[in-house]
């Protein structure tokens, strides 16, 4: 069966030794640019490094061909990698480019797949059924249980496998889009990571070496996407994706901005609220002098920050910074005459 282990290993594994095998699972599945044996090296001490391990815990090109042989041993994982000469250098990967180490027979995976069939509304869901139906157990007829919030006839949906995949495979691609003006723009893409934001899915990636501040696509706006060959990948530039997102609310990563003190007077309701459900990790709850309930926030004003205090309705007003305040009371204002 395609993808499916056909002798489970038993023999006790490591965790420096499973992020091995799983850095060259994911690697030797990339059958359209495969990997030299300089390439597996690189990946695979990459994602050691990733995962807390120091430059002396590198792994050495001996142990990468240990590792090989064994994922393509009984005692392993009985995998066919193909080793294809290109250029002058041996290019790795499976022969079957659905096989995967983390086989549908494996204790473990199998019991992934039992609570991911009993939950409703995680998108790669989708593509986990297409896994299981190559399984003769399938799994897909498990009733929900769990329930998450998710739109299935979102326009965005039938994108994110597809640049998942190019992600994990650093395929550079061609997006046409729209922009929030209908304007139609084609761009040569290097997709970097996928975010979900309020049930919509948006790509941060750069569109070339010159310019490098990485840029934000929303997938609802997406026309076509196709994958180009023959284009060096650039590769993330940043360590840590969430420093981006710090000082603001929503998907569109922070540049060049300081964030400044926000602060909201809020009623008994909104306050029950924002303790329960925070809007942001640098909320602080206050009282002044007479008791009135006060959040203190550290966020760079944009839109959304804009949306989020309008969407608090008339248990919060705005108090600092003004700008801020005297551009709630004109949005209010512009609402107000929408009715008239």
């Amino acid at each position: 069966m395609i993808g499916c282990l056909q002798k489970i290993p038993c023999m006790p594994v490591n965790k420096s030794a499973l992020i091995r095998y799983l850095a060259l699972d994911r690697c030797l599945q990339r059958n359209i640019r495969p990997f030299t044996i300089n390439g597996l090296l690189n990946e695979v001490n990459r994602c050691l490094e990733e995962a807390g391990y120091g430059h002396s815990d590198a792994i050495s090109m001996r142990t990468l061909y240990a590792d090989l042989k064994f994922m393509e041993s009984e005692s392993g994982f009985n995998a066919t990698i193909k080793r294809e000469k290109k250029n002058g250098f041996k290019h790795y990967y499976y022969d079957i480019p659905e096989f995967s180490v983390i086989g549908l027979n494996s204790i473990l995976h199998q019991e992934a797949l039992e609570l991911l069939a009993h939950i409703k509304g995680i998108l790669p869901i989708d593509w986990m059924n297409d896994k299981m139906l190559k399984n003769k157990h399938s799994l897909i007829q498990k009733k929900a249980v769990l329930y998450f919030n998710h739109n299935p006839y979102l326009k965005d949906n039938e994108w994110v496998m597809i640049i998942y995949k190019s992600i994990l495979e650093k395929v550079v691609m061609s997006i046409k889009f729209n922009d929030e003006d209908m304007n139609v723009y084609t761009s040569m893409f290097h997709p970097w990571q996928l975010r979900e934001y309020q049930d919509c899915w948006y790509l941060l990636g750069i569109e070339s070496e010159q310019n490098t501040i990485p840029k934000v696509i929303a997938l609802n706006n997406i026309v076509s996407i196709n994958p180009l060959s023959g284009i060096d990948f650039i590769e993330p530039t940043l360590n840590e994706w969430d420093e981006l997102f710090d000082n603001a609310l929503g998907p569109i990563p922070i540049w060049n901005k300081i964030p400044e003190k926000v602060i909201l007077k809020v009623d008994a309701h909104i306050d029950r609220m924002l303790n329960k459900i925070p809007m942001h990790h640098s909320q602080k709850r206050k009282t002044d002098a007479i008791g009135q309930i006060e959040y203190h926030f550290q966020l760079v004003h944009d839109k959304e920050l804009e949306k989020q205090i309008l969407a608090l309705g008339p248990g919060a007003s705005v108090l600092k910074p003004e700008l801020l305040k005297c551009k709630i009371i004109d949005l209010i204002h512009e609402m107000n005459d929408s009715y008239k």
